[in-house]
């Protein structure tokens, strides 16, 4: 071949590669590598049209006519424009949008997926149904590809999915079958937390999906999907819910029309991931109907209740939520100004509990106004603390409304710690949240509030701030260059109480892996200056980021370690991650493969500082269980400074935490030796005297204390740490002013400080 047949031949080439597919078009992928045979033969400039049908059923066993169904048709055209863009549109109805969604595919797998800004995420997302079916990810239609298993991202998720494949005749059949429960990002658990049903004992549930794709001269003939969940409560297992949906697409024409592409509309396309788009198109033209639904409810409440109030409610709430946090903020402000009835108290109580219930940036904002102008009080504050906790999915505008919680001069503890945990719901699914500047600020003005006050002379209110707002941060669980600058200064301030110092370390414990913030606490754990805790907890904060030369350093500098208490723990607990199974400690065990770790120190842990992990992990059978416990000592104590225990569990490969408790200890010592040390009390006191005391202790305090319960029972109707502070503050006086614990428990999955019990007024925080 000469040099002009050559170019002629390349010219050709490029011009076919070049039509129909030019600049003009729509395009979703960003590359198109079609090299070798592709597995599929759908051409450019074709229609490929599939009757689209399916059935969904709920079925509530053990329940009389607790079951429903629902049947669905429609057509499905599948536009190809290039060799990896397709167009898919559904054709003679609106239920999925009217305009089409290219999906980028490469030899069968989907890439990502590009709609127009104003396509609403409900449509897009039967359009990414559609794209979910018609995925194969192997590399081939061969018998060798049969029974591998890969990971793809779909509707449901990022799944392992393992495919089989059959041939019969030129048809080639094609099985992939996914279980949800091995799948990430899924949509119905939106943190990496377990749903709140697999905490309860022994529950039971299945998660599955399969599809049957027919597969003949390289188009899909056929492809029946049928997804199936069963809930199994832990009491009462006889009664449970079984939903299935079962949906096919069957091939009927193919055609030459690409009407489908010249009806997307021209302007940029909007590049989403294959996973449920779980966001509301926010309507702000369903203003007016909201309005004349909160008239209704106010003339159902006006005088009493009626039955039909508790509908238009219901209806209410999912217009609130599809209404932009504007038209939910306006809202709150008519209900409070009377103008939907004369007397809207009853209306305003109704409307005030159910944002709580929203789980939208506008309901947050209204919650954030009630708590700050201390409007929200008792069991509305608790009810607006629990929906902080609970919201499944924060947007970015919802953790900004946050904001006012942490600038407020006076927060309530358990608020801020709820809020906190929304933030990290939020940075669990969104990839580097810190560098959001909603989030960036909210770290900012944690560090700045704890820098100011972390000195020993900030006096017992300076001492209180910190401690709570440490735990705020532990909860968020954000590690920025401000966070870490003002937990090291707390932890240095050597005059600080011991107490706030451990937070400043722990803060660390959920936190994303900060390379500095890690050398730090590393420099803190092996650092002998410091007190027993703080280096512990320290070294516990570091570890779980820690890298290899952090590791060395750890194990060279403690192995020489005079404290005995440090050394046992810190050497204990490498251990233990060396030996051990637990899946999510599988990076730190590598590092640790090789290393020699001294173990000539202290096991007893009646005396000694340890951490105890029992567990076995079955690979096999992706499940295990363990148990957990961090027993500290401080040089010269009796009794254990802090204890904490965890029970975790791992089903189907993903661990969980099924419950957890903690406390700190501080002054029972002394109270201890008092009564049974070498001088104490119950050494040197005759039996005849102990029995005086007894009764003398009884009548008099008996009657302050039965007197005491009932005022308070009187008054607040209800008992917390404030109350058994001042209770022990009237009991023993003066003299148990160094003597207090701090009581522990994860709630949600973040650490929640829930109370602090101690005998001084000015000790005590939530």
């Amino acid at each position: 071949m000469t040099t002009s047949q050559l170019f002629l031949v390349l010219a050709l080439v490029a011009g076919s590669l070049a039509a129909p597919w030019g600049a003009d078009v729509p395009r979703c992928s960003t590359e198109c590598p079609v090299t070798g045979s592709p597995k599929l033969a759908y051409q450019p400039d074709k229609t490929y049209a599939y009757q689209y049908s399916g059935k969904s059923k709920v079925q509530l066993k053990g329940v009389d006519n607790g079951d429903s169904e629902t049947e669905w048709t429609a057509q499905v055209d599948l536009t190809w424009i290039s060799p990896c863009d397709m167009a898919i549109s559904f054709k003679n109805t609106k239920d999925a949008g009217e305009t089409s969604t290219v999906v980028a595919v490469v030899d069968g797998r989907v890439q990502h997926v590009c709609a127009h800004p104003e396509d609403e995420p409900w449509a897009i997302n039967l359009k990414k149904g559609v794209a979910s079916a018609f995925q194969n990810s192997i590399p081939s239609l061969s018998a060798v590809s049969s029974g591998i298993t890969v990971t793809e991202t779909d509707v449901v998720g990022k799944c392992p999915t393992k495919y089989e494949i059959e041939t019969e005749g030129e048809k080639v059949i094609v099985v992939k079958e996914k279980n949800h429960h091995h799948c990430q990002q899924r949509y119905p658990t939106p943190a990496h937390i377990p749903a709140l049903w697999l905490k309860a004992p022994l529950p039971i549930q299945e998660s599955t999906s399969q599809c049957k794709q027919e597969i003949a001269n390289g188009i899909y003939t056929a492809i029946t999907c049928q997804d199936k969940n069963i809930v199994r409560p832990a009491i009462g297992i006889y009664k449970y819910v079984e939903a299935s949906q079962d949906s096919t697409l069957r091939f009927i024409s193919e055609s030459s029309d690409t009407s489908a592409i010249s009806a997307i509309p021209s302007g940029e396309m909007q590049v989403e991931s294959l996973l449920y788009n779980h966001q509301t198109m926010k309507d702000p033209q369903l203003a007016p109907e909201l309005d004349e639904l909160m008239k209704g409810i106010c003339d159902k409440t006006k005088d009493t209740v009626e039955a039909e109030a508790a509908a238009l409610v219901a209806k209410a709430l999912h217009l609130l939520r599809r209404v932009p946090e504007t038209v939910v903020v306006e809202t709150a402000q008519k209900v409070r100004q009377g103008h939907y009835c004369s007397d809207s108290a009853r209306l305003e109580s109704i409307f005030l509990d159910a944002v709580a219930f929203l789980h939208e940036s506008g309901a947050v904002k209204v919650m954030v106004q009630e708590i700050e102008n201390g409007r929200a009080t008792g069991g509305r504050l608790a009810l607006y603390t629990a929906a902080l906790y609970l919201i499944p999915r924060p947007s970015i505008e919802a953790v900004k409304a946050l904001t006012p919680l942490f600038e407020s001069p006076r927060p309530v503890p358990s608020v801020l710690l709820a809020a906190a945990s929304m933030i990290n719901h939020y940075c669990l699914h969104t990839p580097a949240c810190h560098q959001k500047a909603p989030v960036a600020r909210i770290a900012e003005i944690l560090a700045t509030r704890v820098q100011s006050h972390c000195s020993p002379s900030a006096g017992a209110e300076g001492e209180e701030v910190p401690l709570a707002f440490f735990k705020a941060i532990g909860n968020m669980g954000v590690a920025t260059p401000a966070v870490t600058r003002a937990a090291v200064q707390c932890i240095e301030e050597e005059g600080l109480e011991t107490s706030i110092r451990v937070a400043a370390a722990q803060a660390f414990r959920q936190a994303n892996c900060f390379r500095p913030a890690v050398e730090k606490l590393v420099d803190i754990a092996v650092r002998p200056a410091f007190d027993t805790e703080v280096r512990i907890a320290s070294y516990l904060a570091a570890v779980r980021c820690a890298e290899q030369e952090h590791l060395e350093k750890i194990i060279e500098k403690i192995s020489k370690e005079e404290n005995t208490q440090v050394r046992g723990f810190v050497l204990g607990h490498l251990i233990n991650i060396q030996e051990g199974s637990c899946p999510n400690k599988e990076n730190l065990r590598y590092l640790l493969a090789n290393v020699v770790i001294p173990t000539d120190f202290e096991k007893d842990f009646r005396k000694f500082s340890r951490h105890i992990d029992m567990a076995y992990y079955a690979p096999a059978f992706g499940m295990g269980a363990g148990l957990e416990s961090n027993i500290i000592y401080a040089p010269g104590s009796f009794i254990p400074r802090a204890v904490n225990l965890n029970m975790r569990a791992t089903v189907d490969e993903t661990p969980m935490d099924i419950a957890e408790i903690g406390a700190r200890f501080e002054g029972v010592d002394s109270i201890i030796e008092e009564l049974l040390g070498p001088q104490g009390y119950l050494r040197k006191a005759t039996f005849g005297k102990i029995m005086e005391d007894i009764t003398g202790f009884a009548g008099e305090k008996g009657l302050k204390i039965m007197e005491h319960f009932k005022h308070t029972m009187r008054t607040r109707r209800s008992i917390d740490a404030s109350v058994i502070s001042d209770f022990f503050g009237k009991l023993y006086g003066e003299s148990s002013s160094h003597t207090h614990a701090d009581i522990f428990r994860p709630v949600h999955g973040a650490r929640d400080y829930f109370r602090r019990c101690c005998p001084k007024p000015q000790g005590c925080h939530s």
